[in-house]
């Protein structure tokens, strides 16, 4: 048979390529071009290594040894009285908590939340108040003055008082009671009526499919079809 090029002998169906190389399919494992004897079936690649994903983790290329009481059959001791009666007596885990997170390992999702490949331990008095922004974390605690909103991914950390609501305009920040967002764009003036990207008067303009118009008509003037042209009575 070839492999990459190179032509190699097969004894058997069991033997297949490995890069330039064969292995045995039943005993062997190939892991990224280099061959590796494995002994049982818990056995993973992890880049050009074989690891055993009962005790290790592979993340991003990265082999990580896994705490006791992760998920797996890890084996640990009991404590007097726990699963299998008796102290020292061992017995199988099979907590859910485990994940990767960029080359790092994510073991408990009470305590550390992962944004875009980035850990982080999670501060006791925000466990549950605590979100990801893109790579950045914050906190969405509504009893502090600094407050801070995320507008797709950016961060954004401002003081919140009677002059000033923060919210999102696309990715931009901006302050409720001073500017209008229409169509992700920031004007100035609040309960603007917007027309487009732009704001418009309703006393002395008309919108039509994005375009203002000016009247003086009362009724005013209404949209005609097509309806970026107007009509007029």
């Amino acid at each position: 048979m070839c492999c990459d090029g190179v032509s190699r002998a097969r004894p058997d169906d069991l033997t297949i390529c490995c890069g330039t190389g064969t292995f045995n399919s039943s005993n062997q494992m190939c892991c990224n071009g280099t061959v590796h004897n494995y002994t049982g079936n818990v056995m993973i690649c992890c880049q050009k290594s074989l690891i055993d994903s009962n005790k290790h983790a592979c993340c991003n290329g990265k082999i990580i040894p896994r705490p006791i009481n992760s998920v797996g059959d890890i084996n640990y001791c009991s404590p007097p009285g726990g699963v299998g009666s008796g102290p020292g007596h061992i017995f199988e885990s099979f907590s859910p908590y485990f994940t990767c997170c960029g080359d790092n390992l994510l073991t408990n999702y009470t305590t550390q939340l992962c944004c875009v490949n980035k850990l982080y331990n999670l501060d006791p008095n925000s466990l549950y108040d605590s979100y990801c922004c893109g790579d950045k974390i914050y906190s969405l605690n509504t009893n502090s003055k600094k407050q801070q909103i995320c507008c797709e991914d950016k961060l954004y950390t401002f003081e919140q008082n009677s002059k000033n609501q923060g919210s999102c305009c696309g990715s931009a920040f901006y302050n409720q009671y001073k500017q209008s967002c229409c169509n992700n764009t920031i004007i100035k003036g609040s309960n603007i009526n917007c027309c487009g990207n732009r704001g418009y008067n309703l006393d002395t303009e008309v919108c039509c499919a994005g375009k203002i118009f000016k009247h003086d008509k009362v009724p005013a003037n209404r949209c005609c079809n097509p309806p970026s042209s107007i009509i007029i009575y």
